[in-house]
């Protein structure tokens, strides 16, 4: 799994729509994950997803929002 650090800009500045859940904001300590990651832990609607918490890097982190995979 690859963990790519974002801030509250970086979907807009982008232009990545959100499929599921809200765009994070200043000093979130949420996530936003995307599809490939919620097939992963076995979820298969982003609806789903949001307020799911996991684990990554040994620190437990709770979905703010999904995203379409865009790479």
């Amino acid at each position: 799994m690859e963990v790519k650090p974002i801030d509250e800009y970086y979907l807009g500045l982008y232009d990545i729509p959100l499929l599921a859940g809200e765009p994070l904001t200043e000093g979130d300590n949420d996530i936003v994950v995307n599809e490939t990651l919620l097939e992963e832990i076995g979820i298969t609607d982003p609806k789903q997803a949001i307020q799911e918490t996991i684990t990554i890097g040994g620190q437990e982190v709770t979905i703010k929002g999904v995203v379409q995979d865009f790479h």
